[in-house]
């Protein structure tokens, strides 16, 4: 198997677009076909349902690789800029980390318009968690990286600001506070707690919350945003979510109030002062005009 193979399964297995090959429905484009079926040949195994009605939906198979994949590219990648001090050509590849956030904060669209604008320029872009994207950063893996601006206590870096969010109080439509212009964390004291889970961007934002707050972090509880709602809308908690997650998930039978003060979020590119890359330097001019259209909150 090759890196471009990996990869290809990756975009793939990540892609929200279907589309149809062959005339058969598949979550890759054609001209990613034949990696991924020279992928399945090597493996003796379907890492995509074909039947017409999952069709593009991982296998069992599919899943079991998606990680190990991730890991052998990132490792790929992490000896190609290991070794770039020493390459006798300039770096033609701008190596981006982000966390999982760019179509939450439409920004999908912003990288793919820096990539047209530049046709020399590869852009690899590696979706990982907060955790690792910052150590990941901080080590010169990344020549920039998206995240919270809060994430980025003691690191070096130049910020750009890409997006802005607030984080709101979600509670069930019966609550007494639902209809509230506004609501102090502190008149939530008696609540119980719960946040996205521990991976997510917004989770150690809003745990620190409480904790500014004199609020005990003891008996939060965390899961997936879709369960989390359920569980405020069956009136066994309120929740501390960014709005535009609301927006992305269903929200039905619950209201989100914002908390005062504001609880605000800044999404940003953080750009690594020690980089070189000579496709930096646009990449930044075009997120600073990004940033010029974000109103404040």
């Amino acid at each position: 198997m090759t890196i471009e193979e990996l990869e290809a399964f990756i975009a793939a297995a990540e892609s929200e677009t279907f589309v149809a090959p062959g005339g058969s429905l598949h979550r890759y484009s054609s001209s990613s076909a034949a990696e991924i079926q020279q992928l399945e040949q090597e493996l003796d195994c379907h890492l995509f349902e074909h039947t017409d009605q999952n069709a593009g939906v991982l296998t069992e198979a599919g899943e079991a690789l998606l990680p190990r994949a991730k890991e052998l590219v990132h490792q790929y990648h992490k000896v190609l800029r290991a070794m770039s001090a020493y390459r006798t050509e300039p770096m033609k590849t701008l190596y981006i980390g982000t966390l999982p956030i760019l179509r939450q904060y439409r920004l999908t669209a912003f990288f793919r318009r820096f990539s047209d604008s530049e046709p020399d320029c590869t852009l690899h872009m590696e979706e990982t968690d907060a955790l690792h994207l910052i150590d990941d950063f901080k080590h010169g893996l990344y020549d920039a990286c998206v995240c919270l601006a809060d994430q980025l206590v003691d690191v070096q870096a130049e910020t750009i600001r890409l997006a802005e969010d607030e984080v709101a109080a979600v509670l069930p439509e019966n609550h007494p506070l639902a209809h509230a212009a506004q609501v102090n964390i502190r008149q939530l004291k008696n609540e119980a707690f719960f946040l996205s889970n521990p991976h997510s961007t917004s989770y150690s934002y809003c745990k620190q919350l409480l904790i500014r707050n004199h609020i005990s972090t003891e008996n939060v509880h965390t899961s997936e945003i879709d369960q989390v709602l359920q569980t405020v809308r069956d009136g066994r908690g309120i929740a501390f979510l960014p709005i535009s997650s609301l927006n992305v998930s269903q929200a039905e039978g619950v209201k989100a109030v914002p908390l005062s003060p504001r609880a605000a979020l800044s999404i940003v590119l953080a750009v690594n002062p020690a980089s070189r890359n000579p496709y930096l330097s646009e990449l930044k001019e075009k997120a600073a005009e990004r940033s010029r259209s974000i109103p404040a909150l």
